[in-house]
C-alpha cells in the first residue's frame, strides 16, 4: 500500500478514536455543561462513520504538510507539525464558530482548542512515524 495512503488512514483512525475517547467519553460531561444557547444541534447518537470519513481529508492534509516540512517524517517531527497545524486549524475554526454561533461558551471553545491540538499532535506523530518508516 502506498505510504501516503497508509499514513492518511492511520492518522484518520487515530484522530477519530482519540476524539471519541477524549471528547466523547472523558470530557463529554464538561462540554455538555458548557454549551451555548443553541439546543438540539447534536445528533444522539452521533453518526461516527461520518466523523471518521471527515478525518480522512484532514489526515491527508496533515500527511502532506508533514511530508513537505523538513525533517518531520518521524514520530517527534510529525507530532510537532501536527501540534502546530492542529492549533492553527482548530483555533481558526473554533474561534470563528464561537464568534458566529451559540454552540458553546468561551470556556469550552478554548478547552476544545487545547485538547484538539493535543489530538492533532498525536495524529501527526502516527503519520510522521508511518511516513518515516523505511527512510532511515
Amino acid at each position: 500500500m502506498n505510504r501516503m495512503l497508509l499514513a492518511t488512514v492511520a492518522g484518520a483512525v487515530t484522530a477519530a478514536v482519540l476524539g471519541f475517547l477524549i471528547f466523547g467519553l472523558a470530557l463529554g460531561p464538561f462540554f455538555a455543561a458548557n454549551v451555548g444557547s443553541a439546543t438540539g444541534v447534536n445528533k444522539d447518537p452521533p453518526a461516527l462513520l461520518w466523523v471518521l470519513l471527515a478525518r480522512l481529508p484532514l489526515a491527508l492534509l496533515l500527511a502532506l504538510a508533514i511530508s513537505k516540512w523538513g525533517d518531520s517524517t518521524s514520530l517527534a517531527g510529525g507530532a510537532r507539525v501536527g501540534a502546530i497545524f492542529g492549533l492553527l486549524v482548530t483555533a481558526g475554526f473554533d474561534l470563528t464558530n464561537y464568534g458566529m454561533t451559540n454552540l458553546s461558551n468561551l470556556t469550552a471553545t478554548l478547552v476544545g482548542i487545547v485538547v484538539s491540538t493535543a489530538v492533532w499532535a498525536m495524529e501527526g506523530a502516527v503519520i510522521g512515524s508511518v511516513l518515516g518508516r523505511g527512510s532511515e
